[in-house]
């Protein structure tokens, strides 16, 4: 429970980072770095998608106590 608990985090975390970088990229077009800001921010958003995506099919495995999500993450 506690790693869904951290995915979740985790994921409101990037996503509020992502959009950040994607909306300074919008502001400012015509900088020479808004084209590196905006992949960040959509790499943000999708990791934020992933995290929630892998915390809610923990959540949804009764039988999965977080010995799979320990065996991909070591």
């Amino acid at each position: 429970m506690a790693a869904v608990v951290v995915l979740a985090a985790g994921g409101a975390w990037a996503a509020m980072h992502g959009a950040r970088l994607v909306v300074r990229a919008v502001r400012r077009a015509d900088d020479a770095s808004s084209s590196l800001s905006i992949i960040r921010g959509i790499r943000g958003l999708v990791v934020a998608v992933a995290a929630w995506a892998l915390a809610g099919g923990l959540r949804a495995d009764p039988a999965c106590r977080g010995a799979r999500v320990t065996g991909m993450l070591a």
